[in-house]
């Protein structure tokens, strides 16, 4: 498709500046000096492109695993899928930043007139007040049928809830495409029956040293409320980064804002309150929201997957899943969520949930806290109590440099944001993937007193490294004896899968996608809005029979076709009627249904209608 050295191909200079649309003007002259001559504009979409790509293999891991023992490996699984939608994430405001910074530091607007990112930019109040709504009416519907549900089930009234067996709200769009994928090979491929995913439907379960491998994942009411609160919250997310990327320039209480340039704290009191307007601050705001996407993305997954797919499976095919198939019942109320997922299992041990419980939620509610007063500062309660002090001081004034800087300021957004993920993504391995990988579940009441290693830090200064690399599951292992510590809250658990062979949750380091994408563009016999293949124009021009018999042959066709509507419908009501006493010959001939074939009368009918 693309211009080499050898110039074979189309030049993507002149793909780009035919393409134009009926009401983006000039579309996207100019783009190709813009993507060679910013990176931020190439890295822009470069991330956006790469971070969707992310997400899709995420879930990929659990739907197409591709070696057999990892789809048995459950914690790997969690970390895989946690692990891709994260990067994805952060992939995607990067996009959004990158694009911020290509409109502050390279767009020229001097030179952009009229085309595609021009005409955006001159109606970005229609596109982000649209997109505001979408997303309030997503957010107080998908929340609204929730406080609906958790009402009903405070007064005992499940009879009029939103669920599978009362009220049902089924995706029956996503089923329909679950269908169609799971039947489709049945229809249009007699020999290939097997969809391309079990994961779509049908029947079948595939089991690997008694473990449930695969399984058609059921969709109900509950993945009904869920998807839509995952459109609402990447509908936000989107909404806050595009409306930084749209009003990194200028906005109408700033209209000199690209004068101050990506990152700015505020322009003082004067204009009405000016501080979180920088570009930057928009990419700080969508990082909050991309957290929240994703958290309930993970949520949703981890708890659907446990209960549904997940399990064991005895020797007569009897599949026990880990949470029971709990997850259609408890998730349709906040309640729910609260009692049978984040908090499960706390009330068979109080005791010994309450410095986990610390440890797990204090971040989550304190990070908006402190964020709100430090602008995202990992060091904010350090922060807030040295400036009180500070603020004391009679004499002193702010000369410090890093003091007054923006991007000092960037620095510690980036240390908060970073350091609570990490926080999070740790927790999350030492918490469910490790654990669940064993099969255990991970107690917090020895914390205090049983080592993370029964020897300790000895190994490690002692060079006795292969210590911590024994394989924790062989029988020998100090894990599995009464000083072990197995159940340690922080286990380090090295050493190698028992049936994969391969480092414990690093299976998929392992496997690099080693397969490369090849597209063969074949040329297309007609111009596209790419400038690809041959112009129709052209081709009727060039029509001219040999001999002279038919004159000037077909010139002129095409703007009589492109003028004359009569004409047109002319060309297409004749192709069109051929085409039905077609569908009426093989109504009969290659019936579309088995069954189609035995029914006489709508056979007589299909075949007199047509």
């Amino acid at each position: 498709m693309y211009k080499t050295n050898w110039g074979i191909g189309h030049g993507l200079k002149d793909i780009l500046e035919a393409h134009k649309g009926p009401f983006t003007g000039q579309g996207h002259k100019g783009l190709y000096e813009i993507l060679t001559t910013s990176w931020h504009a190439q890295l822009s979409l470069n991330l956006a492109m790469l971070g969707s790509l992310t997400i899709v293999v995420a879930h990929h891991m659990y739907s197409m695993p591709p070696y057999p023992y990892l789809a048995t490996d459950y914690g790997t699984q969690l970390s895989l899928f946690t692990h891709h939608i994260w990067i994805g994430g952060f992939l995607i405001v990067g996009a959004a930043a990158h694009a911020a910074i290509f409109m502050v530091r390279d767009y020229d607007p001097t030179t952009r007139y009229n085309d595609l990112l021009d005409r955006v930019l001159r109606h970005r109040d229609a596109i982000i007040s649209h997109l505001n709504w979408a997303c309030i009416f997503l957010g107080f519907h998908s929340f609204g049928l929730y406080i609906h549900n958790d009402t009903m089930s405070a007064l005992g009234r499940p009879q009029d809830m939103f669920s599978d067996t009362a009220i049902q709200l089924q995706p029956v769009f996503a089923q329909w495409i679950q269908n169609t994928h799971a039947l489709a090979p049945g229809a249009t491929a007699p020999g290939a029956t097997a969809s391309t995913n079990l994961t779509w439907g049908g029947g079948d379960l595939v089991a690997v040293g008694g473990k449930v491998a695969l399984l058609p994942i059921p969709l109900g009411t509950i993945d009904f409320l869920v998807h839509h609160i995952h459109a609402f919250t990447i509908h936000v997310t989107v909404l806050i980064l595009l409306k930084g990327v749209l009003f990194a320039r200028s906005s109408r209480l700033i209209p000199d804002k690209a004068n101050f340039g990506f990152h700015f704290p505020c322009d003082g009191l004067g204009r009405g309150g000016t501080c979180q307007v920088s570009a930057w601050d928009h990419i700080f705001l969508g990082l909050f929201w991309m957290y929240n996407s994703i958290s309930v993305v993970i949520f949703h997954f981890s708890w659907k997957i446990q209960s549904d797919v997940w399990g064991n499976v005895s020797d007569q095919g009897v599949v026990t899943h880990i949470t029971g198939g709990n997850f259609a019942q408890s998730s349709i109320t906040i309640n729910g969520w609260l009692r049978d997922f984040l908090w499960a299992q706390a009330s068979q041990d109080p005791l010994h949930v309450r410095p986990i419980a610390h440890a797990i939620w204090d971040p989550h509610f304190g990070q908006p806290a402190v964020e709100a007063f430090t602008r995202g500062g990992a060091l904010g309660p350090v922060n807030i109590a040295y400036s009180g002090w500070l603020h004391l001081q009679p004499k002193w004034k702010p000369s410090v440099s890093w003091f007054k800087n923006a991007e000092s300021r960037l620095n510690y957004h980036l240390s908060g944001l970073f350091g609570i993920s990490s926080l999070a993504w740790t927790g999350h391995l030492v918490h469910v993937a490790i654990p669940a990988s064993r099969g255990e579940y991970v107690r917090w009441n020895n914390f205090l007193d049983v080592l993370p290693h029964p020897q300790g830090l000895g190994p490690l200064f002692t060079g006795q490294w292969n210590l911590y690399a024994q394989n924790p599951d062989s029988s020998s292992h100090l894990f599995g004896t009464a000083q072990g510590a197995g159940t340690a809250i922080l286990t380090l658990l090295g050493g190698f899968h028992p049936q994969t062979q391969s480092l414990w949750l690093t299976d998929i380091a392992h496997h690099h996608l080693a397969i490369a994408f090849i597209f063969l563009v074949v040329d297309h016999m007609y111009r596209t809005n790419f400038g690809i293949g041959h112009s129709m124009k052209d081709l009727l021009d060039a029509h001219i029979p040999p001999g002279g018999r038919l004159g000037r042959g077909h010139k002129g066709l095409y703007d009589t076709i492109n003028n004359s509507l009569h004409f047109q419908l002319g060309l297409a009501l004749a192709s069109l009627g051929v085409i039905t006493s077609l569908v009426a010959q093989h109504m009969y001939s290659l019936p579309a249904y088995a069954f189609i074939a035995q029914d006489f009368t709508t056979q007589a009918a299909l075949y007199t209608h047509h």
